[in-house]
């Protein structure tokens, strides 16, 4: 079992059209491990991040239709989708998450 409490997260609405100044935004869900640990993994490279949590049906249709995954946390660099959990952690693994930040 894992429990944890995602700091700070406050409820915030997907934009119609994402204009950040934060290389990576994050979709997830509430009371989600892997989207939990995404947020901490994050945190430890202390890498700036805006964060929409997906609580209806409406939010997860926005970002279903622009990633076709019905999976979370979905994560984007630079505007580009990079996939899950899994796929930050393999960046994290090989280096190439600092590269593609900085």
């Amino acid at each position: 079992i894992l429990l944890g409490v995602i700091p700070n997260i406050k409820q915030q609405t997907i934009p119609n059209i994402i204009d950040s100044y934060a290389i990576v935004d994050i979709y997830i869900l509430p009371d989600c491990p892997w989207s939990k640990r995404s947020l901490r993994l994050l945190d430890s490279y202390h890498i700036n991040y805006n964060y929409y949590l997906i609580n209806s049906d409406e939010d997860f249709k926005k970002i279903n239709d622009r990633t076709s995954f019905n999976t979370f946390p979905q994560i984007f660099i630079r505007n580009e989708f990079i996939g899950g959990y899994s796929e930050l952690v393999e960046l994290s693994n090989n280096g190439n998450l600092n590269k593609l930040i900085n």
